[in-house]
């Protein structure tokens, strides 16, 4: 299943990646989804929001690891169906997302 494949699960700091990772990675994904699912985008305030609250700048590198994770989740989603991004977008990134919620908005 698409959902499995993409969710994550927090880990503490130093256990499985940095937080910095886990932050980029939801970014990462959650851009994907928007992308192959033409019902929903990525709220970039929502973004900014999560990023400040953290403490991060969005600079380059922020930005290069984002889209590092962007082409990943690409490469897992690729072949999967508009209709699987958009359910799996919603669970894990909509409004009520469970991995991040609001960094998917309905477009």
């Amino acid at each position: 299943m698409l959902a499995a494949t993409l969710m994550t699960t927090w880990a503490g700091p130093g256990i499985a990646e940095d937080q910095m990772e886990i932050v980029t990675r939801k970014f990462g994904e959650a851009m994907a989804l928007g992308q192959v699912c033409g019902t929903l985008k990525a709220n970039t305030a929502m973004m900014t929001l999560y990023t400040i609250g953290l403490g991060y700048t969005l600079d380059d590198e922020m930005k290069a690891r984002i889209a590092v994770n962007f082409g990943k989740s690409l490469a897992v989603i690729d072949g999967r169906s508009e209709a699987d991004a958009c359910v799996v977008g919603e669970m894990l990134y909509g409004k009520k997302g469970t991995n991040a919620p609001g960094l998917l908005i309905a477009e």
